[in-house]
């Protein structure tokens, strides 16, 4: 079994695997576009964006086919990913591009310049006092809840040991 390069979907050149920072990327040597992993598309674009594109290309799986997935030839779909400038969910888009995804090889194609349209992936803010607090009481009244337990089955065993001990003895 032979491997083959991904390929432009463009122009059909091999396309060149880059990596820049946790960044993954096969790049178009004649500039058509790149190909990201729907992993690596995390790493760069918003979750909420991202998990709306992948829900599109998997209803519009079986349409006509479009422009041939870089990894295995076969057509991907058209799909219009939305895009707003925050991490606020519910945010009306503030644009939209056009981009190429191979459903089954969990692939995504921009054109060039599609990508720098997207707005970059914020950290995620800090962990705020009263969120830490209600994340403590959590913990502990599920720590108490498994000591609870432990100790109604650690005495029912015991008590079943006894009265079979007891039961044992009478006979």
């Amino acid at each position: 079994m032979s491997l083959t390069a991904p390929a432009c979907p463009t122009c059909q050149a091999a396309l060149q695997f880059t990596h820049s920072g946790e960044l993954d990327t096969w790049v178009c040597p004649q500039g058509h576009g790149v190909a990201l992993t729907l992993s690596e598309a995390y790493e760069l674009a918003q979750d909420d964006e991202l998990k709306e594109l992948w829900t599109r290309a998997r209803a519009a799986t079986g349409a006509p086919g479009g422009r041939p997935s870089p990894i295995s030839g076969k057509p991907m779909v058209a799909v219009s990913l939305a895009y707003d400038p925050d991490e606020t969910e519910g945010t009306p888009p503030s644009g939209s591009v056009d981009v190429d995804v191979d459903v089954a090889e969990e692939v995504i194609w921009f054109d060039a310049g599609e990508l720098d349209k997207l707005p970059a992936d914020l950290p995620k803010p800090e962990t705020s006092a009263e969120e830490l607090a209600a994340i403590n009481e959590i913990r502990r009244r599920y720590g108490e809840a498994i000591v609870a337990d432990d100790h109604d089955r650690t005495s029912h065993e015991l008590a079943e040991r006894i009265h079979g001990v007891f039961s044992r003895l009478v006979k």
